[in-house]
């Protein structure tokens, strides 16, 4: 019984853990804009959801994100990008909802970005939050090889 209860308190307390990476990278070019598609994906054993994230994909202060798009057929846009830490720039993008129960367990959003004009290697960062919570729901890492 107690194992039970124990497992349940796991269960409604612990936070949706997610991954998000990049997806079909094309060759980038110095000096233009391109999309790139971002891929979340529940990474959570014990969460079977995870609902109303906030997303915060930053870049370097080199690379200039213009807009993103979200939403399950990219139908959703928001070209608020602000300055964050360090100082990078960055856009946010709020309600994404995934489920490992799904037939398509993850979302796939799209942010507009003109490389630096000099090639070389640029990294960024993505922050992802549950609703009303403070803590993140996992932090990962990208690199942009721009030539």
């Amino acid at each position: 019984m107690a194992a039970a209860i124990s497992y349940m308190a796991l269960v409604y307390t612990a936070k949706p853990r997610v991954a998000v990476r990049l997806v079909n990278l094309p060759a980038l070019m110095a000096g233009h804009e391109h999309d790139l598609r971002f891929r979340v994906k529940m990474r959570s054993r014990i969460k079977k959801a995870a609902a109303d994230l906030r997303i915060y994909v930053n870049f370097v202060p080199s690379v200039e994100p213009i807009n993103a798009r979200y939403g399950s057929a990219l139908e959703l846009e928001t070209r608020n990008v602000r300055t964050g830490k360090g100082p990078s720039r960055y856009v946010v993008i709020t309600g994404i909802r995934i489920s490992r129960l799904e037939p398509m367990p993850y979302e796939d959003f799209v942010v507009r970005a003109r490389m630096p004009a000099v090639p070389g290697t640029c990294r960024g960062w993505v922050t992802c939050f549950a609703y009303g919570s403070a803590d993140d729901c996992g932090v990962s890492h990208f690199t942009l090889t721009v030539t």
